[in-house]
């Protein structure tokens, strides 16, 4: 295979295990053969696994006599580091392997001059960490870096647990990577996997007239955020907070959201009510160009807008129980303020019904929608007669509705469905057809430990002279068989 067919991506698993010799060759062929692959196999590189590969591939791009450094446009580095603690003087260092590979890694950072993207793990973070390896000063160095993402994963908390070193949350040297960042100039994304706390404000003033999406992941508490009055982020136009507990006037501070992700993650804690995180943002204060909102606490999705959305996401597993409680609040004032055109919910199936004809009845003209459900052991069956209750009670009120997608996750196979779908969804298929006109289309997936099987429709439809549905689409999707299409009709035949 010619490596102008070849993704650097496809190219990894080769460099592995590439001598010193094999890999002048590679470079050899590259230079000569196809002199034309060479922008496109390292415009976006991701290097995963070992040290071995970050040395192999920093060797192979700086250690040339062309500028192939300068083709590297976007960089993700999430090498494991091998941290060694010594329980004597209860310090953490780490392996000469990795220290080795630091120079390599700079020398390349030096000479990619075009870098506009870099992803760290939070792992590489602590590795890099250290002054004397030079990489926080090569970062600085690069003219035209505009995305940076630090972001966590399951290395560090392996490393954490294993050695004891501490994580990147709790990781004292972390600020030191924050007073970095706040010495970059231009940039313009920025995603970090823990909020530095009260010096949150401090690490993203420079950036007030560049940033343009701002996700921060971690425990945001109040007032950590330190706006000022005079505080106004104009170009921002996605933000994406996890843990949100501040109750800052964000209004005011991010006056032209088009995005915005309010996150709160719910596990092994007692349910968030509305009262706990709804900030407190001032009565006249909107959003007008935000369309897209996204949440798993229906009082800070709500957050009193005063204007629609185009799009709303409500993760409503958290948070059914205290919805159940709550009558000051309910799931169809956030539905009246936002007027939603695509409407996504998550949801256990216990509250499917109810939540449907809150949706009928509060957006009679909804288009869009999405309805992912949860089995839960107090529904009898195997979820049938639910899908019947959802298309005779709920559905068919939405009269506008032209594209509707619904997942049930099961624990257990369903028989009915497993051994004849097509009566099951060809009764189904026919009271939605019949009573919404302007359905275009219609997706059934049902999930059942790892089985899955994902049902398709599309308009026009073939009908009887009694308006029953003649026969619909089929797409069985399973790990084994793959993706297939046919045609069945009501008689069972396939054409």
């Amino acid at each position: 295979m010619r490596l102008v067919d070849l993704h650097y991506d496809v190219l990894q698993p080769i460099l592995d295990h590439l001598d010193q010799r094999s890999l002048n060759h590679l470079s050899l062929t590259c230079r000569v053969g196809h002199h034309l692959a060479i922008p496109f196999l390292l415009r976006d590189v991701t290097l995963r696994g070992g040290w071995d590969k970050v040395v192999a591939f920093c060797r192979f791009v700086v250690a040339d006599t062309e500028d192939r450094a300068l083709m590297v446009k976007t960089l993700r580095l999430s090498a494991t580091p091998t941290i060694v603690y010594n329980k004597n003087k209860n310090k953490h260092f780490l392996s000469t392997k990795v220290a080795a590979a630091m120079p390599f890694l700079r020398r390349l950072l030096q000479a990619a001059c075009n870098l506009h993207t870099i992803s760290l793990s939070s792992s590489m973070g602590v590795a890099m960490n250290n002054p004397d390896f030079g990489i926080r000063a090569a970062l600085l160095q690069l003219p035209r870096l505009v995305h940076l993402v630090i972001d966590t994963n399951d290395d560090i908390q392996h490393v954490c647990h294993s050695t004891g070193y501490c994580s990147w949350d709790r990781w004292t040297g972390r600020q030191e990577w924050f007073n970095t960042i706040g010495q970059m100039h231009g940039l313009r994304t920025l995603e970090l996997a823990a909020v530095p706390g009260a010096s949150l404000y401090k690490l993203l003033q420079p950036h007030q007239s560049t940033m343009e999406r701002l996700v921060l992941r971690g425990d945001l508490k109040d007032a950590a955020l330190g706006y000022q009055s005079h505080s106004v982020w104009e170009r921002v136009r996605e933000l994406v907070v996890h843990n949100f507990a501040a109750r800052e006037p964000l209004v005011r501070a991010f006056p032209n959201l088009r995005f915005l992700n309010l996150d709160v993650n719910c596990e092994g804690r007692v349910f968030y009510s509305h009262t706990k995180n709804q900030m407190n943002v001032d009565s006249e204060a909107c959003w007008p160009a935000l369309d897209h909102v996204r949440g798993t606490s229906l009082g800070i999705v709500s957050l009193r807008l005063k204007c629609p959305v185009r799009r709303l996401d409500i993760d409503l597993v958290q948070m059914a129980q205290i919805l159940c409680m709550e009558q000051d609040y309910t799931f169809e004032d956030v539905l009246k303020v936002t007027k939603p055109a695509v409407l996504s919910l998550r949801t256990p199936t216990w509250f499917v019904a109810a939540y449907c004809r809150s949706v009928a009845s509060t957006l009679p003209k909804l288009r869009c929608l999405s309805l992912e459900m949860l089995y839960d052991n107090r529904i009898p069956g195997d979820g049938t007669e639910l899908l019947m209750t959802l298309a005779a009670d709920s559905m068919m009120q939405l009269r506008s509705l032209r594209y509707l997608s619904l997942r049930i996750l099961h624990p257990r196979p369903a028989p009915s469905l497993l051994c004849s779908p097509v009566n099951v969804l060809h009764q189904f298929v026919s009271i939605l057809t019949t009573h919404l006109p302007c359905l275009e289309y219609l997706e059934i997936t049902w999930d059942a430990l790892g089985w899955q099987r994902s049902w398709w429709h599309k308009q026009p439809v073939e009908l009887d002279a009694g308006g029953n549905v003649l026969n619909f689409v089929v797409f069985e999707l399973s790990s084994s068989l793959g993706l297939a299409a046919r045609r069945r009709f009501v008689d069972g035949s396939e054409r």
